[in-house]
């Protein structure tokens, strides 16, 4: 029961949880239709954003890569989900 809850108030806020199966989501967006941006512009962006939280670059490289497309980050959001 409150496993259903806190999966309720996940809903609510647009998160999404992984199941119990331990099975992936379903891909529900399109992928952007912009082009990616240049390392020259995403890299300096991370370096002072590290800089200013005390965090070492390499981590928000690999928090922010590890929900990127191999295509690299876009500056547009993904279209509406699929029916």
């Amino acid at each position: 029961m409150q496993r259903a809850a806190i999966r309720k108030q996940a809903e609510d806020l647009g998160l999404w949880l992984m199941p119990l199966d331990g099975k992936p989501p379903p891909e529900t967006a399109e992928p952007p239709d912009c082009d990616p941006l240049d390392d020259k512009v995403v890299n300096p962006l991370i370096e002072d954003a590290a800089k200013q939280q005390s965090l070492d670059p390499k981590l928000l490289h690999a928090m922010i890569g590890a929900g990127s497309p191999p295509s690299g980050l876009a500056p547009c959001p993904p279209k509406e989900p699929r029916d």
